[in-house]
């Protein structure tokens, strides 16, 4: 991912990838999709890391953001360990809608974060 210098250029960035998250909602489980939920997830850790080196006032709100449980489904529907235990008490599927939900209600929460003070720069 290109170097984000400009709060406007990252916003835009998370609106992206809300986009990419919904339409991959779309879709049922499979071990591809899983894997895409994973590389957008990163995406979204990586646009946080430049949203706080340009806006590092955003940083105490971000940490609140983040459920353990988005991240844990996000894991636990991809990670190879996951397939082969044969008494699991819920179906990756499972696993997948609940990971999916969680990243896009976080970006949606840090969309919500960054676009007021983005709207004091523009205002500058």
């Amino acid at each position: 991912m290109e170097k984000l210098n400009d709060p406007k250029s990252i916003l835009a960035h998370l609106q992206q990838l809300l986009q990419q998250i919904k339409r991959l909602g779309t879709f049922t489980y499979s071990e591809s999709n899983a894997f895409a939920l994973t590389l957008l997830n990163r995406k979204r850790q990586e646009l946080e890391d430049h949203l706080v080196k340009v806006v590092p006032e955003v940083a105490p709100p971000i940490q609140q953001i983040h459920q353990s449980r988005t991240m844990k489904a996000i894991l636990l529907c991809y990670h190879p360990v996951q397939r082969k235990l044969k008494a699991i008490d819920r179906s990756l599927e499972t696993y997948y809608r609940d990971g999916l939900a969680g990243l896009q209600k976080e970006v949606e929460a840090l969309i919500a974060l960054i676009t007021s003070p983005i709207l004091k720069i523009q205002v500058s």
